[in-house]
């Protein structure tokens, strides 16, 4: 099976060194959809399972959601609802008018826990806090619309499915974009494994051998922190280092040549 490797298989033998010398002879364009599925299952499977945890939430939260109304450009609720959890800070009462940016702030930095996400909605104004940013929105502007409990969860009912379709989308679009361009900018240790080994690869196919050894890296610590598997950004890092430097070195030059394939599919 020296030259007989498919999208399918290239990801299996990519946990195998001493393949790589006849893998990086396929065509960029068999290498692109090995990643392509590789991502695929990944973007299918994570937009699944935030699939089902919108849907357990809408179950789980509904029961015990009060009853509250928006209308007017007002809103009321039954008894005010106030949770800070994991980083994210919610309250909903209409013991005040809301709160402006500055307050909302100045709460926050009294809180024991540091905040990632915060939204406080009052009888007048809605202010959020998000990746460093604050915005605030008076009910007045929307005096037409009118919300309640009901209405509002089956919004979120009607928005699951669609909003599961675009997570897959953006998933799979950043994470082609990020493995290639981390690959790019990587590279250079494929490039100095290459010299070191005196080895006679040619750039295109250092190139390749970093697509292909990234992908053991992405599927032990991306479908593995499914899992629970968590590591940092820099032992993902090294890992994929000391790999690249072992599946480089892995190439015997006096093994027989592989007749080339330059397929692009």
């Amino acid at each position: 099976m020296n030259n007989n490797f498919n999208p399918v298989t290239i990801p299996i033998f990519s946990f195998v060194p001493p393949k790589y010398k006849y893998m990086i002879r396929k065509g960029p364009g068999v290498i692109f959809l090995a990643i392509l599925i590789l991502i695929t299952i990944y973007a299918a499977v994570s937009s699944i399972r935030m699939n089902v945890i919108m849907n357990d939430f809408v179950e789980e939260v509904y029961p015990i959601c009060p009853e509250f109304e928006l209308k007017n450009g007002k809103f009321d609720i039954d008894e005010p609802i106030e949770f800070s959890e994991e980083g994210t800070y919610f309250l909903a009462t209409n013991e005040i008018p809301g709160m402006s940016q500055k307050e909302l702030s100045d709460y926050l930095m009294g809180l024991d826990e540091p905040v990632a996400t915060a939204i406080v909605i009052g009888t007048d104004t809605i202010t959020m806090f998000s990746n460093n940013q604050f915005q605030s929105y008076d009910f007045k502007q929307i005096k037409g619309t009118q919300l309640d409990k009901d209405s509002a969860f089956e919004y979120i009912n009607t928005m699951v499915m669609p909003f599961t379709i675009i997570m897959f989308a953006l998933i799979l679009v950043f994470y082609i974009g990020i493995y290639y361009l981390a690959a790019a900018i990587i590279q250079f240790v494929a490039y100095i494994a290459n010299s070191a080994g005196k080895k006679e690869l040619a750039g295109n196919e250092l190139f390749r051998l970093t697509l292909i050894a990234k992908i053991p890296v992405f599927i032990i610590f991306r479908f593995g922190g499914m899992l629970g598997l968590n590591v940092s950004m820099f032992v993902e890092i090294i890992v994929l280092i000391v790999y690249m430097v072992v599946c480089v070195l892995a190439i015997k030059d006096d093994e027989p040549e592989a007749l080339p394939d330059n397929s692009m599919a």
